[in-house]
Order: structure tokens, then sequence, then C-alpha cells
């Protein structure tokens, strides 16, 4: 009787402490945290240039390769790879000794042609005479006529031996073909040189190119003449290119097209560096938000929106092309919302930025 008379008692206070009115702390109504002054941005749908990007390879003006027309020992090189060269400049010398024998051989069957070219000239000039006063037969003056035209023959044909062994007396000599400079030299004295096969290549300084495929799909939407941009990672930089070829058919393997492109004069790129070219392929309407404004947390990419209220709401994006400041929306934002244009850190999703 006495537990229960305790267990009343302590249950009349409880009840009388509950209706005494007061607010507990921490009950009262929050509003939301505030930003104040950031820039808000409305979607809107704008045309956007579409570029495809293709890979490519820088090329020389004009890249030479340096080959000899005739057999022969290198007995002197005069240049390493990175000299500069000028045109018709001394690059080797082959061993000229056969050579020089040869053109000996000529000479001295040059001087006996013409010798007896001479002399058969002089014999028809007075068999002439003799056959116009009819002192000679017909027969004498044809045979006579016939020993003139063999000796200017073979006389002509000794100058033609005389001219191809002092040809290839030049020959023994390997210059440049143009000014530029030395990128591979392919041979070291000592070694024999063969017709047409290179000893050295050699590279135009300036009017670099860029050669580039493209696939298939898009031969008649590549013409000469057009704009390109050419980005190279080494040197870095971007360069204006205009198309100066195109190929009029595709290769069957690789069902791709090869097409050049010209680079301004003063381009400083290095011949055999890789680059993109951006092809462009038109305009094509949509959204795109300034790279400023977008948030990233670990793998997913998103943006600070105001609703209705003006509360911040974070929502992910899926983003497409980079399009320099901007980037293009593919979806999760929609024309006509609301957003934040360059978002502090200190903004987090709830916070009320604007009515």
């Amino acid at each position: 009787m006495k537990k229960e008379l305790i267990l009343l008692a302590v249950l009349a206070l409880a009840a009388g402490s509950g209706g005494c009115g007061h607010i507990k702390p921490g009950n009262a109504a929050q509003r939301p945290p505030s930003l104040q002054g950031l820039t808000i941005l409305e979607a809107r749908i704008s045309s956007e240039p579409i570029a495809r990007e293709l890979t490519g390879t820088v090329k020389a003006g004009i890249m030479a390769d340096v080959a000899p027309e005739l057999f022969g020992e290198i007995i002197e090189i005069r240049v390493k790879e990175g000299d500069a060269v000028k045109k018709d400049g001394v690059l080797a010398v082959l061993d000229g000794e056969k050579v020089a024998a040869q053109v000996g051989r000529a000479r001295a069957a040059r001087s006996q042609a013409a010798a007896q070219a001479r002399l058969a000239n002089s014999t028809y000039s007075r068999f002439k005479e003799l056959k116009r006063r009819g002192s000679v037969s017909d027969q004498e003056y044809d045979e006579v006529l016939a020993r003139h035209g063999q000796a200017s023959a073979g006389l002509r044909e000794a100058e033609a031996a005389l001219a191809a062994a002092l040809e290839m007396e030049k020959d023994a000599i390997i210059t440049s073909p143009v000014d530029g400079v030395v990128t591979a030299k392919l041979a070291d004295v000592g070694d024999v040189a063969s017709p047409g096969v290179p000893l050295f290549a050699v590279e135009t300084e300036g009017g670099y190119r860029v050669d580039f495929t493209a696939p298939e799909k898009l031969l008649g939407s590549i013409k000469k003449g057009m704009k390109v941009k050419v980005i190279s990672d080494s040197p870095p930089g971007t360069l204006d290119g205009v198309v100066s070829a195109v190929s009029p058919s595709t290769d069957p393997r690789s069902r791709s097209f090869l097409s050049k492109a010209d680079l301004p004069e003063d381009a400083r790129v290095v011949s055999g560096s890789f680059v993109r070219v951006m092809v462009p392929l038109g305009d094509e309407r949509g959204i795109s938000v300034p790279q400023s404004a977008l948030v990233r947390r670990g793998q997913l990419t998103g943006i600070y929106i105001a609703d209705k209220d003006g509360i911040a709401r974070w929502r992910i994006l899926r983003t497409g092309r980079d399009l320099g400041e901007n980037v293009e929306i593919v979806s999760g934002l929609e024309e006509g919302t609301r957003y934040v244009a360059e978002p502090p850190l200190t903004l987090s999703d709830g916070v009320k930025i604007g009515g």
C-alpha cells in the first residue's frame, strides 16, 4: 500500500511540471542559411559550332630523300643530323676514281672522233667541188658522202658519251636539292652507295603541313580551303590551318581518306610530331553553361540551381563537348532553369540564394 502511494505522488509531480507552458530549447522554427550577391543565370538554348577531332602528323613542306645515281664507296661526309644546308650544298663525296677514268676515255674518244669528222668534212668539201666539175664519178662521191655522214654520227656519239661521263663525275658529289635541315644521315664513310638508296633526308624549314585521316563518312564534308584548328602538345599551342588537299577516294582497308592542311609560315612545330585537328562540321542548337558553374563531387558533375523558393539545389548533369569557356550540357538542365554561375565553396544544398 505504501509503494502505491509513492508511485501516485511521482506521477502527480510529473503531470504538474508538464503543464507549466514552457517551450523547450531547440523547438523554435529555424530559417535556412543564406548567401547573397551570387550571380544567377538562366539556361538558354543557343547555337554552338560542331567540330570533329581527328589525329594527324606534322610534315615538312618539302621532305627530300637524297640518293646517289651511281655505285661508289663513300669517301667523305660533310654534314650531320641537324645541320642547315643550302641548295646544291655538298653532303657527301663518292670515290670518283673509276668515273674519272671513264671521263678520260670519253675525252680521248671524242678527240679521235672529232679528228675523223674534220678529215671527213674536208674530204667531202673537195669531192663536192670535184663533183661539180665532173672530175669524179658518182660512185666515188657517194662513198665520200657516206664516210662524212658516218664521221659526223661518230662525233655526236662520242660527245654524248663524254657528257654522260661528266654527268657521272658530277653525280659522285652528293648535294642537297633544297635549302633546309638534315633530319637523317643514313650512311657512313666507307659504305658503298647504291643508286636509289637514300643517304640523307633533308627537310625545308617553315612551310609545314599536317597530314590527317578522316572516316569515309566525312568525305564531302572536308573541302579544300576549309579552315581548321590544329592543336599541338609539343610545343603546346593552337594553330590555324587551311585544308590544301583532300583525297577523292577512301582506303578500302581502313575506310578512311587522307587530307592535308597547310600551317602558317611562322608555325613553331616539329616535323613528325602528333597533333589533333579540329574540323568544323556546322552548328548545333543546345544548352551550354560556363565551366565555372560546374561542381564536381568525386566522379559526378553537377550544378547548383535555384528553385522557385530561391533555395540552392545541387543537380547532377551529363556534360558533352568542351566549348572553351563553356561546356555542352547533354542532360540534367532544362531551358529556363536558373543556376549559380560561380558557386563559392561555402555554398551547399539548401542554402537560400535569392527570391
